[in-house]
This record gives structure tokens, C-alpha cells and sequence, in this order.
């Protein structure tokens, strides 16, 4: 039995992100995409509040946690492993001043409760 119908406009990563939901909660959906690649080709379906935040931006930061949140609670339920590339984030400063701003974020958020850890792990690989 359908819940209803949806049309989604964009067959990229959100959009079919989206639409498979949906379906899998009993929606009738229909996903329109066109040639433009869109925001899959802008780090379309990253979700990382920890890194696109800034010192008194506490509202935005709150707001992509909470998002964080219902992607990891139900919205990957049953998405198969190679789908998920990164459950976690990882941040690479490529010169001083991305180093300078990648700490002043560190700092902001640990005093949020939310420790980052330094690493220089990256520069390895």
C-alpha cells in the first residue's frame, strides 16, 4: 500500500538518497534528473557539521548534528557497505593558513565538548 507519491528532482546522490528511502517506507517515487551533474560533483551527500562549522555559528553546527544524527540512526539502515565511504570526518589543512583555520574550528569545538584529534597521519599517505 502507498503512502503517497513523490517526485524527486535530481538523480544524484541526495536525490536518490531520498528516493530510495521512500520507496522503502512505501512512497510511489519518481526521480527526475536532467544532464547537470549538480551537487554531486560539489562533495554532494558529505555531512560533516564538525568541519563546516565556525566560532559563533553554534546554531548551524546544532542544526548538521542533528542532521548527522538521522543519517546515522535510520536513514543508512540497510545501505550496503560500499555505498557508506566515511562514517567519520577527516580534515587536511594543505598549507599554514588551512592549518591556522583547522585549529581555531579544533579549539571551538572542544570547548563545545566535541575533541578533535590532531594528527599528522594524513600526510602519510
Amino acid at each position: 500500500m502507498s503512502t503517497g507519491t513523490l517526485a524527486v528532482v535530481g538523480g544524484g546522490v541526495i536525490g536518490l538518497a531520498v528516493a530510495r528511502r521512500a520507496a522503502l517506507d512505501g512512497w510511489s517515487v519518481r526521480v527526475h534528473r536532467g544532464d547537470d551533474p549538480g551537487a554531486s560533483w560539489v562533495a554532494g551527500g558529505m555531512l560533516a557539521p564538525h568541519s563546516e562549522g565556525w566560532p559563533r555559528e553554534e546554531g548551524l553546527l546544532r542544526l548538521g548534528l542533528a542532521s548527522l544524527a538521522l543519517w546515522h540512526g535510520e536513514f543508512m539502515v540497510g545501505l550496503p557497505e560500499s555505498v557508506i565511504t566515511a562514517r567519520e570526518s577527516l580534515v587536511v589543512a594543505v598549507d599554514r593558513a588551512d592549518a591556522t583555520d583547522v585549529k581555531t574550528v579544533a579549539e571551538w569545538l572542544a570547548a563545545q565538548g566535541f575533541p578533535v584529534t590532531p594528527t599528522s597521519a594524513a600526510r602519510e599517505i
